[in-house]
């Protein structure tokens, strides 16, 4: 008898510890008998997430319908939510201007109402909203990069060519590829396997919660989940553990049987873990019920280091440069890897913190988790943030490339006349007049726009510079590296280099750049300044003088010029002028009375009886 009521006593004990671990109260996440096992495991972490969220619903009080497209309106009604804005919904009516008001469902005319307030609903989508329509790809892209505030930066990249690489790029509407490329970059949305983005196909319910999942990552949402880093962990007698909370302060949080905890793996996607898989130091999101975690999220990476106030010296500011691996704006709290020792680390936020980012002032809600920065640590608390995108683009013109160091290095000159060295990733992709090329392809004098990922260059998109050039050759240099110096119709002298691809004909033949002689007149196909092809006209053969008028008669016609000799000498040179002899100043056709003693001229003609006429005259003097 005694031993029955051991293990009635025991059962009863057992009993109170459950009770006080897991609490008397279930709590539900979101319980859609349609969630499928093996099916929809990929999804249901971010179903769950957003359900817990407030964010999206079921279609009925027990199913979710995964596979069902998701309408225009709905999409919106999700976004709204998911930024925090569900508030300012409330009541709201659709401006009088909206066309076709009625066409939206009563439950979601203040979720639109706000949209079109935020700038996410506008110009076209504005005036033909089509609520009930099933949302494509490319839409969620475009409503999503809107909504996280960055529709102005998509507008500014519409004139130029997204680098987008899907291989069905050619189905997506022009307006549409900035807002993708963004949405890419940021790793809201991503493409297939194959190679594609498939922009017209309908989005299910069970791929929204995914884009959804990705937005919160980088911006303020709203401001259910707590972030903080985990101090110690409680497996056994009260599974729990405790956090260090955005302000300094710790909290502990319960874990019971209905707490869903998941880990982010290095591809960014969650898998189901335990509590157990929690450690110290762990960076964790987590939606709380008071003090019981709902939903628990453990940021992939390495474990934080947790600052403690207390530690800091009073005294000593410090600077800490990294990778910004977490930024929670409601706990006030950011999370950088150091570059010094490849920790994490946590620091709470000065509320007078001065902010800037790409070298311009900015605000907390522009930070993004993968920018680069360096943040001043005072007292514990971050004042300054100087940070870069993580990913940014370089447009200019290649002035240098160098292969000396492990990668090439290019180097490139900006609108500013600035230039930078960059180097390129061992596997950067390189496309030049719209095909794939590589390294060698690229010239001195391309025009580029480079992708930087950690100001390393991952993309570069190379548009070459041709020209025509028609003139004289004033000289031919064999060298290691061949080249020839061409005066042109209007005078203006150009360096051209030859390489062993130069085509150069003569008479319809092929000949070698050692055929070339000063004085030929050459039709020269450039590309940058590399002579693609040569083609040596036979002319009679001209003389080229050059330098400073000294005198001018018109009454005999002659122009006499000083010029400089090889041995440093000076001579004087009479050059005749006739009737047919074009003048040249500016670039444009002038009278002989537009030159004038001093000016700088190149004369082409040829010698007749010892004298020398001139067919043109290039005045090279620049007006005031």
């Amino acid at each position: 008898m005694s031993g029955r009521k051991t293990r009635k006593a025991s059962i009863v004990f057992l009993t109170i510890i459950l009770i006080l671990a897991f609490g008397s109260t279930q709590v539900m996440a979101a319980g859609f008998t349609d969630i499928t096992a093996t099916k929809y495991d990929w999804a249901r972490p971010y179903i769950e997430k957003m359900n817990l969220l407030g964010v999206v619903k079921g279609v009925t009080e027990t199913t979710y319908g995964p596979d069902d497209s998701v309408t225009r309106e709905q999409l919106i009604t999700m976004l709204v939510r998911l930024m925090g804005w569900e508030s300012q919904a409330t009541g709201k009516s659709l401006p009088s201007t909206f066309p076709k008001a009625n066409s939206v469902a009563p439950w979601a005319r203040g979720y639109v109402a706000v949209a079109v307030e935020k700038g996410i609903v506008s110009d076209e989508d504005l005036e033909n909203f089509r609520p009930a329509d099933a949302a494509t790809r490319s839409e969620v892209a475009v409503f999503a990069v809107k909504a996280i505030g960055l529709g102005q930066e998509a507008e500014s990249r519409e004139n130029l060519n997204a680098s987008l690489t899907f291989n069905d790029g050619y189905l997506i509407e022009l307006k549409a590829r900035p807002y993708i490329e963004i949405a890419v970059e940021k790793g809201i949305m991503k493409g297939f396997p194959d190679g594609s983005f498939k922009p017209n196909d309908k989005v299910t319910r069970a791929q929204i919660a995914t884009v959804l999942h990705n937005i919160t990552k980088l911006e303020k949402t709203n401001n259910i989940m707590v972030q903080g880093v985990v101090k110690n962990v409680d497996s056994t007698l009260l599974p729990s553990f405790d956090l260090k909370l955005g302000d300094g302060s710790s909290k502990t949080y319960t874990v019971d049987t209905n707490t869903l905890i998941y880990k982010e793996d290095a591809d960014g996607n969650l898998t189901s873990a335990q509590l157990k898989d929690i450690k110290s130091g762990d960076t964790v999101n987590i939606i709380a019920s008071r003090n019981t975690a709902q939903y628990v999220e453990v940021a992939y990476g390495k474990q934080a280091t947790i600052v403690e106030d207390e530690d800091e010296d009073e005294d000593e500011d410090k600077v800490i440069k990294g990778i910004i691996r977490g930024v929670n704006i409601s706990a006030n709290v950011l999370t950088i890897e150091n570059q010094d020792n490849d920790k994490y680390e946590s620091y709470n936020i000065a509320s007078d913190v001065k902010i800037r980012r790409d070298g311009t002032t900015s605000d907390i809600y522009k930070l993004m988790i993968g920018d680069t920065a360096a943040v001043t640590v005072t007292d514990g608390k971050i004042v300054r943030i100087e940070a870069e995108t993580a990913t940014k683009e370089i447009m200019g013109v290649i002035t240098d490339i160098t292969f000396i160091s492990k990668n090439p290095t290019i180097t490139i000159e900006d609108e500013d006349g600035k230039e930078n060295d960059y180097e390129l990733d061992k596997n950067a992709t390189i496309r030049k007049n719209s095909r794939s090329a590589d390294v060698s392809d690229l010239k001195i004098g391309d025009e580029v726009k480079l992708t930087l990922e950690y100001g390393v260059g991952t993309r570069v998109v190379a548009t070459s510079t041709k020209q025509d050039i028609s003139g004289t050759v004033k000289a031919v240099t064999l060298a290691d590296i061949n080249s020839v110096t061409v005066i042109d119709d209007k005078g203006r002298e150009h360096i051209l280099t030859i390489t062993r691809d130069t085509e150069i004909t003569k008479d319809r033949k092929q000949i070698d750049v050692t055929d070339i002689r000063p004085n030929y007149y050459v039709d020269i196909e450039a590309e940058n300044d590399e002579a693609i092809s040569i083609d040596v006209t036979v002319r009679s053969v001209k003389e080229t003088i050059r330098g400073t008028v000294v005198n001018i008669n018109e009454d005999v016609k002659v122009i006499v010029i000083s010029i400089k000799n090889d041995d440093g000498t000076k001579s004087t040179q009479h050059v005749y002028y006739t009737s047919d002899t074009i003048l040249y100043k500016e670039n444009r056709e002038v009278r002989i009375s537009r030159i004038a003693e001093g000016d700088e001229v190149i004369c082409i003609g040829s010698y007749e009886g010892g004298l020398f006429f001139a067919d043109t005259v290039h005045d090279l003097t620049i007006s005031d």
